[in-house]
């Protein structure tokens, strides 16, 4: 399981963010939460979803207010409960982030796809 946790400060608000690799949980099986399976995503999720997490910990001497959580996807018609039920302050979806970059930005995915291949075709030879 991977995951990226960064800090960020937006009107005097220190948020702790948490990006999460989500096809590995269950086998992609928990890509979008929702309020079915939410209790399995806390447990998978661990330290960050945990109710003490935002009392317990702290960037640079200062204590961290709020939580946001990135994941591939989630229920828009619940978003506000899930969000209550994790605690979050806000919940950010790869997958749609994506469909509003889609066009955008072509040239930045095929110059990545075209290094992915070079690397891929050198490490076959």
């Amino acid at each position: 399981m991977r995951l990226l946790i960064l800090f960020l400060e937006k009107n005097g608000v220190l948020y702790v963010v948490e990006a999460k690799c989500w096809p590995a949980y269950l086998e992609g099986r928990l890509k979008k939460i929702t309020l079915e399976n939410i209790e399995k995503i806390k447990k998978k999720v661990g330290m960050f979803l945990n109710d003490d997490f935002v009392d317990k910990y702290s960037f640079d001497n200062r204590k961290v207010d709020a939580q946001i959580l990135i994941w591939w996807d989630f229920d828009e018609a619940n978003v506000e409960e899930i969000k209550r039920r994790l605690k979050l302050s806000d919940l950010i979806s790869i997958k749609k982030i994506l469909g509003e970059l889609r066009g955008k930005a072509d040239h930045i995915v095929m110059k990545y796809m075209r290094w992915a291949e070079e690397l891929f075709k050198t490490l076959m030879m």
